[in-house]
């Protein structure tokens, strides 16, 4: 599946290791930039994907915060094709 952009993002994690290996390992996405207890960026097609902790961020003094809580989500744009081959992937896994 070839990921052509972020469309829509609102992104915290609690752990950047498993972060890293699903983003990485599990959907191909190079990685840009890592900083050890707080975030962890990704490139995504032409975008860039950004995973806060968001108590960590809440804490900067001289950045500005990345912290919410709630539902968050987000979705990648993919054609149709590779969609319908990646649900069908999905599908077939579970059997």
């Amino acid at each position: 599946m070839t990921i052509r952009q972020i469309k829509e993002t609102c992104l915290y994690v609690t752990d950047l290791d498993r972060t890293e290996h699903f983003y990485c390992q599990q959907l191909g996405l190079p990685l840009i930039s890592r900083v050890e207890g707080r975030h962890i960026f990704f490139r995504a097609g032409t975008s860039v994907l950004l995973c806060f902790i968001a108590e960590k961020t809440r804490e900067d003094k001289e950045l500005p915060p990345h912290y919410g809580t709630g539902q968050l989500h987000i979705a990648f744009e993919v054609t149709p094709e590779e969609y319908t081959s990646w649900k069908e992937k999905s599908v077939a896994g579970r059997n």
